[in-house]
């Protein structure tokens, strides 16, 4: 019984292990990648923007008579 328990919890610790490496960690890859161009893209994007000469604020007229 002792060793049956001890095989079912290698058994288990492999799954997880196996599950990590096969679909945890190459998600968390692709995710940090993608998560790394869609950053530099957006830096490059607010660069260009800082440097066509508009200032970008909000602003209110107020008329006075």
């Amino acid at each position: 019984m002792r060793l049956a328990g001890l095989f079912l919890a290698g058994v288990a610790l492999l799954a997880i292990l196996v599950v990590g490496l096969f679909f945890v960690l190459p998600v968390m890859l692709i995710g940090g990648i993608a998560l790394h161009f869609y950053l530099r893209r957006r830096l490059r994007q607010a660069w260009q923007r800082s440097w066509d000469g508009a200032i970008d604020a909000e602003y209110t007229v107020i008329e006075v008579r």
